[in-house]
């Protein structure tokens, strides 16, 4: 059985509102919006992954949704107690998010994208280490201006 916050996060997905998602789950809505809140940040949200992670999270999130939309497509063709006019109206208007959703993919880097952002990553990190060089270097010659050296110490005393 899933978790509570997948249940949470599905539903989201789905397209009910948290007061729905919170009577189905029978937790409040202050949890159901927690829920969703740590699903997305577990999920996409943080900026601590690698780039190819998040967009392999990204692509699993419309695999996610796209599986939600199809499943219920298939229970409302399967059903026996809907009426025909109303089943085909349900499935078209889910076929429509559906599109929406596929549309959405286009948005997800391909492996072009990806492997030009990680080499602006490393690029990054090159230049980060560069410009630390460079300040040190520039520290330490203005150390070397602070510092004056002593004078040889003379065989004559002058008094």
């Amino acid at each position: 059985m899933l978790k509570i916050r997948d249940q949470a996060y599905r539903l989201h997905l789905f397209g009910l509102n948290q007061e729905q998602i919170a009577d189905h789950l029978h937790i409040s809505q202050g949890q159901v919006s927690r829920h969703i809140d740590a699903a997305r940040k577990g999920k996409l949200w943080t900026g601590e992954k690698p780039v190819r992670d998040r967009a392999n999270i990204l692509i699993q999130t419309q695999f996610d949704r796209f599986e939600v939309w199809h499943n219920e497509q298939a229970r409302i063709y399967h059903s026996l107690e809907m009426p025909l006019e109303e089943k085909a109206l349900r499935i078209r208007m889910i076929g429509d998010v559906m599109r929406g959703v596929g549309l959405m993919s286009n948005y997800v880097p391909d492996a072009t994208m990806l492997g030009l952002l990680e080499g602006g990553e490393v690029i990054n990190a090159e230049l980060d280490r560069i410009v630390e060089e460079l300040r040190k270097e520039q520290e330490e010659k203005r150390m070397q201006n602070r510092v004056q050296p002593m004078p040889a110490p003379s065989s004559q005393r002058p008094w």
